[in-house]
Order: C-alpha cells, then sequence, then structure tokens
C-alpha cells in the first residue's frame, strides 16, 4: 500500500509541476498566409510560448508580428524599414495598420481605431495609455546592426 501511495503521490506532483501556470492560452496566428498581398509567411514558436509571423508582402514591406506574456498579453508589430524613421509617428503607425489590418484583421483593427483617437499632432510618447492600468499602446522606432524597424507594440494586464 505504501508503494501505491508513494507512486501516485510522485505521479500526481508530476502533473502538479508540468501544469502551465500562464492565464493567457497558447497564441494563434493572426496573419493569412494565402492573403493576395503576401508573398511570403512563416510562422514559428519557442517554448516560453512567443509565437512570430514572419511576413513578407507583395510591396516588398518586411513585417514580424509577435504575440508574447503571460500575465499580460503582448502583441508587437515591426516593420523593417530601409532607413531609420523620422517622421511622425502617429501617422506612420495608422498607415501601418492599415495595411496589416487587410491580412491581420484580429487586434489590428482595435489597436488602429484607439489612434485615430488621437490627434495628428499628438507630441507622441513612448506609451500611449489606453486603460490607466489595464492596456497601452508603444509606438517607435529603432536601429539596430543597419537593420531599421518600426514598432507598435500593444501590452494588456490580463
Amino acid at each position: 500500500m505504501k508503494k501505491l501511495t508513494l507512486i501516485y503521490i510522485l505521479i500526481y506532483s508530476g502533473f502538479c509541476l508540468a501544469e502551465d501556470d500562464c492565464v493567457r492560452n497558447t497564441p494563434e496566428s493572426i496573419g493569412k498566409a494565402e492573403h493576395s498581398l503576401v508573398e511570403s509567411y512563416n510562422l514559428s514558436t519557442n517554448n516560453d510560448g512567443h509565437l512570430v509571423e514572419e511576413i513578407k508582402l507583395k510591396s516588398g514591406q518586411g513585417l514580424y508580428i509577435s504575440q508574447y506574456g503571460c500575465a499580460h498579453f503582448g502583441l508587437e508589430y515591426k516593420f523593417k524599414l530601409e532607413k531609420a524613421f523620422d517622421g511622425n509617428l502617429i501617422i506612420q503607425a495608422r498607415k501601418y495598420l492599415a495595411l496589416v489590418g487587410e491580412f491581420a484583421p484580429m487586434f489590428t483593427l482595435s489597436l488602429s481605431k484607439a489612434l485615430d483617437e488621437v490627434a495628428d499632432n499628438f507630441a507622441t510618447p513612448e506609451e500611449i495609455t489606453l486603460t490607466p492600468g489595464y492596456d497601452w499602446i508603444y509606438l517607435g522606432a529603432k536601429s539596430e546592426s543597419n537593420e531599421h524597424y518600426f514598432i507598435i507594440s500593444y501590452d494588456i494586464a490580463l
């Protein structure tokens, strides 16, 4: 009886340790690989539940859409640029989200609508709070190793 109890405890402990404590479900792709605007599409995930969609549009525009997080849901759109960005972040973010909304409407259209409520001449901070303490949009441009990116990130507490 002691052996059976010990085996039960070991098996139960294994199941308890294997449980994922993340409140967010496994991410699913939001892009449509077969859309007429999409030239190539690659989907990858890692052990942390981070999902990345690498998309090249027929226009030549490169884009990464990433989903990540556990207690927070993070969504990032990372657009490849030919040169460092030096323009209005709000206006450019709207243009990019309108383009992405064509082949990846989930979440994208909501973010687009939120940015429509921000004035074009808004002095863009790094963070735009949509609901205090709950969800945010981050806009920015980044250059690393001679590669340039325009980044739109969305973060929401779960």
